[in-house]
């Protein structure tokens, strides 16, 4: 009986440590993976947020007569239910694509366009137009408004025509003037391909054709042809406008973020619950030291607003305090902070992740979150950058990594945090940087072409995605960076981007997403590639991430989870117990070459399994914990059998001390242990400590005189491998003994 209850005990066990390692296994992978759609096709209809630009009534998803397999389709989703163009539909289902457009048609494009991208509206000013007389009221000030822009000058001194049918050399004219309009100035001029626009009688719009080619608002008809002659359809209408609005982002004319942006050289440090700025305090030297100027924060949506949905909403004040002494000590080191807001897993009181996105009150608690976030860190917009983004914000049933499914993600985050920036408080708005991070729709043009973002432009930058180059050669790397950097910029030529993840792993990893081999130097290598072509092409980047977790033999990963993504890693296995951080050297020395080639780098000794670290001091021999992965700090050895369990080490006199795992040499705030001994023990970096005289701080008094036990001997023997081992029985012992008092009657 006893033996049955001792089996059902370990199994008993094992179930738990099993579920234990599962349980941990999808958290890790939850923020940075989501399962595909299944078979069957999800339908969901976006949300209409009362009040927002696209709260017009027009739903373009409903047009029958607009295949949705033509080029013009992701045109018209997006500018059709802003209401710019006129007439409006014929009914909820009828957008005429075909339908041609009037001057008086084109008048109220351009002004709704206008006073879209400007926020303005200008006066209506006297025209010399004599025949506009029988028009409607409201449609003759929308042709005196454009007239006073100087937008048309009309078909003659006195005439507008105004059911004149507009061709497609009068469209880009009337474009040209726009952009001046809205610019002051207008645009440059190129070189351009078609053959069919230098008749005589056309000589005039030459000049606009070239213009607006070189704004990348036409393509022409064909790879030759403009087709200058051609009346403009509503169709074709809907990609000019398109095409001309992703001109003028919220950063269109501010060559100092662009500039800015493409400086910025940050790494992800995750702001786990509870923060510690100590830690923090610790690695900012060695950050720094390695070319980074700045760090990516991963902030809880429940961490900030654990109820969003009461009234009115709870938030915690501990939380916004301890973020803005994070950003109070960035500043103080010339640093800046990447803030992304719509981490919701898990995820805060009443919200459900599957549906968020989809659901009105849920997503509008969260934009209320938006709003107070900003609010409470506004003393910081000069030097933080605000992202939103894809993951994590796609419902259930729907897979960003789907084709079939990515364009109709993209039509649900248009609504909501494709357009957020637009419902914001517009003074709270102006003051900050804000970012568009995509991993799938954009990154990849899963969408082909259509977009998560709404026009108008609200973004002022956009952030993409770079991992599982491990298996690439550094020509396939740099030709991966183009393509996906190309796909966004074909859609927003003119809006900055930087790489907002980019990451590799140091060593073999085999999980349910992918499987590859590498190792710290192909780490080294990859990162180093994509960090020459990224400061090549002038873009900003966040590399993935500072601190990593893993467990490994050599180069195969055991807990093989995307926290692999670092460039110093902590052992969090079972099996390993917590251990120091350690330092993928390849990795950082790269990037210190490219980033801060001056400066010096702390040397260390790798080595591929837990070891002991040992330093004699005074003749004495110090000892602390096994190091992971595992870099030993210079003036440190590897120990060949320390004593176990690692005795205090004695001096005989008061000490000072330092924990020897801080890059920077950072000494305690004050000598915590004022007597001679030094416990060597188990537990992080916080607790491990070495003599340091130069610690002493220089308006600290002297240490108080303690009582001097017995001097250590000169060296603590080290204990055989069999006390080790029965160490280590004794340990399983304890298991023995706790499971059968477990099961015992």
């Amino acid at each position: 009986m006893k033996l049955k209850k001792l089996i059902f005990g370990y199994f008993f066990l094992f179930l738990i440590v099993t579920g234990l390692i599962i349980a941990t296994y999808l958290v890790q992978h939850q923020v940075r993976f989501n399962p595909k759609a299944s078979e069957e096709q999800t339908t969901i209809t976006p949300l209409v947020l009362p009040g927002s630009l696209l709260d017009t009534g027009i739903d373009a998803y409903k047009f029958t007569d607009v295949d949705r397999n033509s080029w013009s389709w992701k045109y018209i989703q997006q500018i059709a239910p802003l209401d710019i163009i006129v007439p409006p539909p014929a009914t909820p289902t009828e957008f005429n694509p075909q339908g041609e457009v009037s001057r008086s048609d084109m008048a109220q494009f351009l002004l709704k366009t206008y006073k879209l991208i400007t926020g303005q509206d200008p006066p209506a000013v006297e025209t010399p137009f004599t025949d506009i007389q029988q028009l409607p009221q409201e449609i003759q000030d929308v042709i005196a408004k454009i007239y006073g822009l100087k937008i048309t000058a009309g078909v003659s001194a006195t005439e507008f025509a105004p059911e004149q049918k507009v061709n497609r050399a009068q469209m880009v004219t009337f474009l040209s003037s726009l952009y001046k309009a809205i610019s002051g100035e207008f645009p440059p001029e190129t070189d351009v391909p078609f053959t069919d626009i230098y008749d005589p009688d056309l000589e005039w719009s030459v000049k606009y054709i070239k213009k607006t080619y070189n704004l990348k608002i036409t393509a022409g008809t064909s790879a030759t042809t403009f087709s200058p002659r051609d009346n403009v359809t509503r169709e074709q209408m809907a990609t000019f406008i398109f095409s001309f609005m992703r001109l003028f982002g919220p950063s269109w004319n501010n060559p100092s973020l662009a500039s800015e942006l493409a400086n910025l050289h940050s790494t992800t440090y995750f702001l786990s619950a509870p923060v510690s700025i100590e830690k923090l305090n610790q690695w900012l030297p060695e950050i720094k030291q390695t070319g980074f100027n700045a760090l990516w924060f991963v902030n809880a949506w429940k961490e900030f607003n654990p109820q969003p949905l009461t009234n009115p909403p709870v938030y915690n004040d501990a939380a916004f305090l301890k973020l803005t002494q994070i950003l109070d000590l960035l500043r103080q080191n010339n640093m800046k902070a990447i803030l992304p807001l719509n981490y919701v897993g898990p995820a805060p009181e009443g919200i459900d992740t599957c549906r968020w996105t989809i659901d009105l009150p849920m997503y509008q608690s969260f934009e209320t979150y938006v709003q107070e976030f900003l609010r409470r860190i506004e003393n910081y917009s000069d030097m933080v950058y605000i992202l939103f983004f894809t993951e994590g914000a796609e419902p259930c049933g729907l897979g960003p990594w789907n084709r079939d499914d990515a364009p109709q993600i993209a039509a649900i985050l248009r609504s909501t945090l494709g357009s957020l920036p637009q419902r914001l408080d517009p003074q709270l708005r102006n003051k900050f940087k804000i970012g568009y991070h995509d991993h799938t729709i954009l990154n990849l043009n899963l969408a082909n072409g259509e977009s998560p973002v709404q026009m108008p432009l609200s973004y002022d930058f956009y952030s993409l995605v770079f991992y599982e180059f491990e298996e690439k050669s550094d020509e396939e790397i740099v030709g991966k960076f183009n393509e996906r950097v190309e796909n966004v910029k074909k859609l927003y030529p003119f809006t900055s981007i930087i790489a907002g993840e980019f990451g590799a792993v140091p060593c073999n990893i085999s999980n349910p997403y992918y499987s590859y081999s590498s190792s710290r130097e192909t780490q080294a290598r990859v990162l180093k590639t994509g960090i020459q072509y990224l400061l090549n092409q002038n873009l900003g980047f966040n590399i993935w991430q500072w601190e990593g977790q893993h467990y490994h033999n050599g180069n195969i990963c055991i807990n093989s989870s995307m926290n692999n993504f670092g460039l110093i890693f902590r052992d969090t296995s079972p099996t390993g117990g917590f251990t120091p951080p350690s330092v993928s050297k390849p990795a950082r020395l790269e990037i210190m070459k490219l980033l801060n080639p001056s400066a010096p780098l702390t040397q260390c000794v790798e080595q591929d399994d837990h070891v002991f670290g040992q330093k004699i001091v005074n003749g004495r021999v110090l000892y602390y914990l096994p190091f992971s992965s595992v870099c030993i700090p210079d003036g440190w050895s590897v120990a060949p059998s320390p004593p176990y369990p690692l005795p205090p080490i004695c001096t005989g006199e008061p000490v000072w001390l330092r924990n020897p795992q801080v890059w920077d040499g950072a000494c305690t705030d004050n000598n915590p242990y004022p007597s001679d001994c030094i416990p060597v023990n188990i537990g992080g970096p916080e607790k491990q400590y070495q003599i340091d005289n130069t610690c002493r701080p220089k308006t600290s008094p002297s240490p108080s005189p303690s009582p001097s036990p017995s001097p250590s001997p000169d060296y603590l023997e080290a204990t055989p491998v069999e006390e080790i081992e029965k160490g280590a029985a004794g340990f399983f012992g304890q298991i023995n003994e706790f499971i059968r008092n477990l099961i015992s009657p």
